[in-house]
């Protein structure tokens, strides 16, 4: 019986070593006060677009990867390939967790190591990073594992921001150093996630996609999808029009939930053939046909303007305004547009400092905490022998 209890002391030692130590790891950062967007300059990330170039996709679906260990069992790769050209797909993204999956139109994996669902969509890489922080993360620790995973030759996206509160807007409005912001997941609408990047004066653009995880469930296919203005599907073109912001989130809004009545709506989406932006912030985007409301966001998610019925709308920076999206509701689906922002020449980016003393601090205080607990579960009861 003494053997049994010993062996299960130096198990629950390893587990608390494996689950404790990586905590001991992130720094602490200092996080400089954002700021909104500013200058005299206006970003445009549709300049230069062709209206003939627009690519479907959905870079957010999981397979039966794993051996069906993970959530995605049902859904093979080759029914996830089936389904979405069916729905005319140009791109079709499989974003399995913690796997390169080489059946991908683009190279994308899922982060998600993280039980708290503080995942993240990494493009780009051939192979998957391993170390984890597996429970609840602080501010600190989530900057850690967004440098950690970022690369020069790679895209890091943060995925469905609002699941389980995996990301809180205190935490939005810091953390720095990734590309893009899942804004869509089928049922879920995160814009609040978006504007709340954009008014701490992040330049990070929109994903939008499924996240499907039963490819046999129409309530999971074809409900988010990007539209990408790309000069070709190549991995190359795809991530300099996302890194660009040369992308739209669409949004299925259609009452029928059938495959077949979102193959006939996705033939005849509306097309943004125009959307230019002059010297003073005058915005104007024209459509192929007409939107019933076409509306301008700023500053907080605050709506500036709306347009009823028409295929063409404008907006004009005013002296308060740091940044405009748009909004164009259309018959079946919404498109949410990356913002026009200010900005100025030469402007850097600041990312945060290591805090060093504070730092050495936590690490030093919760190397003893696990030692402490160690020595403690490890001696327990040797008197009572």
């Amino acid at each position: 019986m003494r053997h049994i209890i010993s062996v299960f002391k130096y198990f629950f030692v390893a587990v608390f070593l494996v689950l404790g130590i990586p905590y001991l790891i992130p720094p602490v950062y200092n996080f400089t006060e954002p700021q909104p967007f500013k200058g005299n300059l206006f970003y445009n990330p549709y300049a230069g677009i062709d209206s003939n170039k627009w690519l479907k996709s959905n870079f957010h679906e999981h397979s039966n990867a794993w051996s069906g260990m993970t959530s995605g069992k049902e859904s093979t790769v080759e029914d996830i390939k089936k389904t979405y050209k069916e729905l005319n797909y140009d791109i079709i993204g499989i974003s399995d967790y913690m796997l390169v999956n080489p059946e991908s139109d683009a190279m994308v994996y899922e982060y998600s190591l993280s039980l708290s669902k503080s995942h993240y969509l990494v493009f780009g890489d051939s192979c998957v990073k391993w170390f984890y922080i597996p429970f609840i993360q602080n501010v600190n620790q989530k900057q850690f594992m967004i440098n950690y995973l970022k690369s020069d030759r790679n895209y890091i996206a943060v995925a469905h921001p609002s699941m389980v509160n995996a990301f809180s807007f205190g935490d939005i409005k810091y953390l720095t150093n990734y590309d893009l912001i899942e804004i869509i997941r089928h049922e879920r609408i995160m814009l609040d996630y978006f504007d709340t990047v954009l008014s701490n004066g992040h330049k990070v653009f929109l994903l939008a996609g499924d996240d499907g995880h039963n490819i046999k469930k129409p309530t999971e296919v074809g409900e988010g999808f990007t539209l990408i203005n790309s000069p070709s599907k190549s991995q190359s073109d795809l991530m300099k029009s996302l890194k660009a912001g040369k992308s739209i989130g669409v949004k299925h809004t259609g009452k029928d939930e059938s495959l077949s009545s979102k193959t006939a709506l996705l033939k005849t989406l509306p097309v943004i053939t125009a959307f230019d932006v002059d010297s003073s912030g005058y915005i104007k985007i024209k459509l192929n046909r007409k939107a019933p409301v076409i509306y301008f966001v700023g500053q907080g998610g605050i709506v500036k303007k709306e347009v009823l019925n028409s295929d063409t709308a404008s907006y004009k920076f005013s002296e308060t305004d740091t940044y405009i999206r748009t909004v164009a509701v259309c018959e079946g689906y919404t498109y949410y547009l990356n913002p026009v922002f200010r900005y100025e020449k030469n402007t850097e980016i600041i990312q945060p400092s290591v805090n060093s003393a504070r730092t050495l601090i936590i690490r030093v205080t919760g190397a003893l905490s696990v030692f402490t607990a160690i020595f403690l579960l490890i001696y327990s009861g040797r008197k009572k022998e």
